[in-house]
């Protein structure tokens, strides 16, 4: 029997109510009461659910708490475990009773403390409007009697809408015939921010899939395109192009920004220029043919990423793509540099990291050095070597559960310096112990796989462990290698850049898009917001900031709210 069902059937008269919960079965009792306990909330009828929950209990039932009043022990059962969450609002039952234990019996003088209410669901899905259809009052069809308010039930429903919307949006013209002047309706204020026809958002929207998803420019076409309105790949450029033009000075601001952070990951990854490789060929046939060697002409084409950690604000994600490498890119920002205060650099152990340094900075350059790179050194030994690439393997493990654990506790800088000091400066001091015992033992041919593992181990020793010396230096240099991922995925799916102009408008939305991913802000309305705004983006660029923006701004729509009136 459904609840609506006994709402709807039984009058306002006790013994009725209490002759027809009689012959409930019992198993279905403790739901039927948890159905009646949503009911009486938003029932005028409340004495009739106090008399239902009574005959279900046989007990007495407080009016204002709805829960009944005589001990749990003298009802010969355990409140704590009565298989219904009374505050949840799901109508589910809850068979999970993580607070008692079996065979112990409550103290029957005390209340049972109430269970805390459900957190917000995960995955919920974000609403962009609410219908509220309404009923107006009505009689039921089978007694005649007036029928009373229940409770609202909601439902989601899950649509699918295009991509890309067009509207059509017509101005009425008005004409003087004297003098022939004319005036033209106002149309919204955002449309003077179009790319052509294309509003902001279109243009937000495409660039996230194209620099944030790695999607290529003829599968986006191919996606709107099936999706109702098709945009070609060659329309997608002159957007990107445009938005690119547009967003660029605050590019150049997040440089300075990144500039002065006191922390910096940077790291690179191959990319492909199709006009520089030309370039590069050429140079090349042009040494060769003056007996030169072609090797000397470089050829290193890479997209660098620096991603700035400034504490208790937010991360800062820089790309920049050509014929350079990142110890260059991270050498030209630290001449930006406007504050004396200690910077630390995070990157792997090649010398080109830290060949562009200056070498007379008013300010003192830490080293830090990946200790991922290393453990991953010795991972690749377990085959050859098991015994001691176990060893590493576990006292690297520690150091990565102290850093970890340092996070869930949330520890300030000093108070995370000083339990690494306490707890993973001893492993690494282990680990060194071990390599040089083993140099010394001639346990291991200097030459071997793990001899060349020792050497670089020992030779990065006091970078691998600045995080136990300075206040603020990381571990490892993760961060930086997941910023590429979405460099990495255009790269796989779209193979190459046609010019270095290309680049550049992959590097400066790149920028933008994953800047505001990685503070957790939503990377389209980022990005819609900045163009929709040029004049504050010109005048206050720091209101642009990932931490600033949602102060500023509004993050979202708030969703609309329509009301259906339907009476029956």
């Amino acid at each position: 029997m459904k609840m609506d069902d006994f709402l709807t059937i039984h009058p306002l008269d006790y013994k009725l109510a209490k002759c027809s919960l009689a012959l409930l079965p019992k198993e279905a009792a403790l739901v039927f009461e948890k159905m009646i306990r949503d009911h009486m909330a938003v029932c005028e009828h409340q004495e009739l659910f106090l008399a239902v929950l009574a005959n279900l209990h046989g007990t007495l039932f407080d009016e204002n708490l709805g829960r009944d009043i005589q001990p749990a022990a003298e009802r010969g059962e355990d409140d704590a475990d009565d298989g219904v969450d009374d505050d949840s609002d799901d109508g589910e039952v809850d068979t999970d009773d993580k607070d008692s234990d079996e065979g112990e019996t409550p103290n029957s003088s005390d209340e049972p403390a109430p269970k805390p209410k459900p957190g917000p669901k995960k995955h919920e899905p974000k609403l962009s409007a609410t219908y509220h259809h309404s009923i107006g009052p009505c009689d039921c069809s089978l007694c005649g009697s007036a029928m009373v308010r229940g409770r609202t039930v909601n439902r989601t429903v899950i649509l699918a809408k295009p991509l890309l919307v067009a509207e059509r949006h017509q101005a009425e013209t008005r004409r003087c015939l004297t003098c022939n002047t004319t005036a033209q309706a106002e149309t919204p204020p955002e449309h003077a921010h179009n790319i052509g026809r294309y509003a902001p958002s279109a243009v937000a929207s495409l660039a996230g899939l194209r620099y944030l998803f790695g999607m290529p420019s003829l599968r986006i076409e191919l996606l709107c395109g099936t999706m109702g309105l098709r945009v070609s790949d060659s329309t997608q450029w002159h957007l990107f192009e445009e938005a690119a033009s547009r967003l660029r000075p605050f590019r150049l601001h997040l440089e300075k920004v990144v500039a002065n952070a006191p922390l910096k990951h940077f790291d690179d990854t191959g990319v492909v220029i199709l006009s520089l490789r030309e370039a590069i060929r050429e140079k090349q046939e042009q040494a060769l043919a003056e007996g030169k060697n072609p090797d000397s002409v470089r050829s290193g084409l890479h997209t660098s990423v620096t991603c700035a950690v400034l504490p208790e604000l937010g991360r800062i994600a820089i790309f920049n793509s050509g014929l350079h490498h990142c110890g260059e890119i991270i050498g030209s920002l630290l001449k930006k540099r406007t504050t004396t205060e200690t910077v630390i650099l995070m990157a792997d152990a090649a010398n080109a990291n830290t060949s562009r340094l200056p070498k007379d900075a008013p300010f003192k350059i830490i080293n830090a050095n990946c200790n991922s790179h290393a453990v991953r050194r010795f991972k690749d030994l377990r085959e050859s070597f098991p015994e001691p690439a176990a060893f590493f393997e576990q006292a690297y493990a520690q150091v990565f559960r102290n850093d970890a654990l340092s996070r869930e506790k949330g520890l300030s800088a000093a108070e995370r310096l000083a339990m690494h000091r306490e707890h993973s400066r001893p492993l690494m001091d282990g680990m060194k112990s071990r390599a040089l015992s083993d140099f010394d033992k001639r346990l291991v041919e200097p030459n071997s796989m793990l001899g060349k593992t020792y050497k670089y181990f020992l030779n990065q020793f006091d970078r691998l462990v600045a995080f136990c010396e300075h206040e603020g230096a990381p571990v490892c240099n993760n961060l930086a290698e997941r910023m590429l991922k979405p460099f990495i995925r255009q790269r796989k799916a779209s193979l190459f850049f046609k010019n270095d102009i290309g680049a550049a408008v992959a590097d400066i939305l790149s920028t933008l898009l994953i800047t505001a991913h990685v503070n957790g802000l939503n990377p389209v309305k980022y990005v819609e917001t900045m163009l929709l705004n040029p004049d504050v983006l010109r005048a206050e660029p720091d209101a642009f900031l990932p931490w600033n923006f949602a102060a500023r701004f509004s993050p979202d729509d708030p969703p609309k709210t329509e009301i259906l009136t339907k009476t029956e």
